[in-house]
């Protein structure tokens, strides 16, 4: 792996997990790789494919996540970023809601 180059993908497909956090996913040489780095904390995953380097991360994130204390960058990240998506989906179905009385 030493000198080799790392290459970023920017066509991959992200779902679940992956879709809300965007971990960094890579290549060097025929193994993929993918990443989330807060600070001096990494997340990674590894794998033959892209898919298969995002599967290795969640499940790594899960392990990672299950003994993180509140001081850890990359479980403040995770809780910080799912509320702001549940205020987002929260304030959707508001608004949704009021729209639907409007139109009564």
């Amino acid at each position: 792996m030493k000198g080799q180059i790392k290459k970023l993908k920017t066509d991959v497909e992200y779902t679940g997990a992956t879709l809300v956090l965007q971990p960094q996913v890579y290549s060097i040489g025929d193994q993929f790789y993918c990443e989330l780095k807060k600070g001096k904390v990494s997340v990674k995953g590894d794998g033959t494919t892209p898919e298969a380097a995002m599967e290795s991360w969640d499940k790594n994130l899960q392990k990672h996540l299950s003994i993180a204390d509140s001081n850890d960058q990359i479980a403040q990240y995770v809780i910080a970023l799912l509320a702001n998506v549940a205020d987002e989906e929260e304030a959707f179905q508001t608004e949704k809601s009021e729209k639907s009385q409007m139109d009564m």
